[in-house]
């Protein structure tokens, strides 16, 4: 008998268990159901709501309360200003005196001259001429003789039979052809000689500015002008005044005069001013 109960009581007690057993399982399946369920995205509703505020345009202001406008979409592009084109100006035609380009003369002559400020001297026999650029003939082919061009390039010594002068560039006698001789030009001042043998220094103008006793030396020359002598420089101004009778020429810059009256020979610089024997 006693052992019925024990059996009786086993059994209840298992039976105890196992339903404990099996609510528990349940009870973690549902839990593992749950955590496995996609949690819904909970929708989010748009912001309708217009905002009254002070919008400012670009180009105008807006008022408060007004309905925005649509703002211009800015490309990120920057936008590149397109400069004007320069219009490049025609330069002008360059003169017949600045052009370099050298035509062939238009007749044949025996020989010519390198060209020198847009003139070359053309020579035929024994007869010359002055050519411009184009080959043309500047002056008739009536010279005995055409020297280059002078100190300057604006002035050509001429010659027909025993009379000499200066053309310009253009073949105008601008010191008449009326001398024995001319020399060169030295800065503005040329020593000439007429038919009758007076001699004197000359201007480009063909004007007389005194008369000549000698050349240059050291810059200087004597010239006369009446009786008296003086010395002018190379630019034919007069830097001594004529009032010595007597006068050297200068030499390590210094000359020896004396005054018109007087028998003392004393020593000047080139300005005249006395530095020697001096009274």
């Amino acid at each position: 008998m006693s052992k019925n109960i024990i059996y009786s009581c086993l059994f209840m007690l298992f039976l105890i268990s196992f339903t404990n057993c099996s609510e528990k399982k349940n009870e973690q399946e549902q839990i593992v159901k749950k955590e496995e369920e996609p949690i819904p995205k909970k929708s989010v509703m748009p912001d309708t709501t217009q905002k009254d505020e002070k919008i400012i345009d670009e180009n105008q202001g807006e008022k408060v309360g007004e309905p925005i406008k649509e703002k211009k979409v800015i490309d990120d592009k920057k936008e590149v200003k397109k400069e004007p084109k320069t219009e490049i100006k025609k330069q002008p035609k360059k003169n017949e005196e600045e052009s370099t380009t050298i035509e062939k003369p238009k007749k044949t002559y025996d020989k010519v001259q390198p060209y020198y400020n847009g003139r070359a001297v053309a020579q035929s026999g024994k007869k010359y001429c002055l050519l411009n650029q184009k080959g043309e003939e500047v002056t008739s082919l009536k010279y005995d003789f055409l020297e280059g061009f002078d100190v300057g390039g604006d002035m050509v010594r001429a010659r027909i039979h025993d009379k000499v002068g200066y053309l310009d560039k253009n073949g105008n006698e601008i010191i008449p052809l009326s001398f024995r001789y001319i020399e060169r030009f030295n800065k503005g001042l040329a020593q000439a000689k007429l038919i009758d043998g007076e001699t004197f220094y000359l201007n480009k103008q063909g004007q007389k500015v005194c008369d000549v006793l000698d050349k240059y030396y050291e810059g200087m020359a004597r010239v006369k002008i009446g009786k008296n002598i003086g010395y002018v420089d190379e630019q034919g101004i007069i830097v001594v005044p004529a009032i010595y009778s007597y006068g050297t020429n200068f030499t390590n810059g210094l000359a020896d005069v004396k005054k018109a009256g007087s028998d003392n020979i004393f020593t000047i610089n080139k300005k005249a001013v006395c530095v020697k024997d001096c009274k």
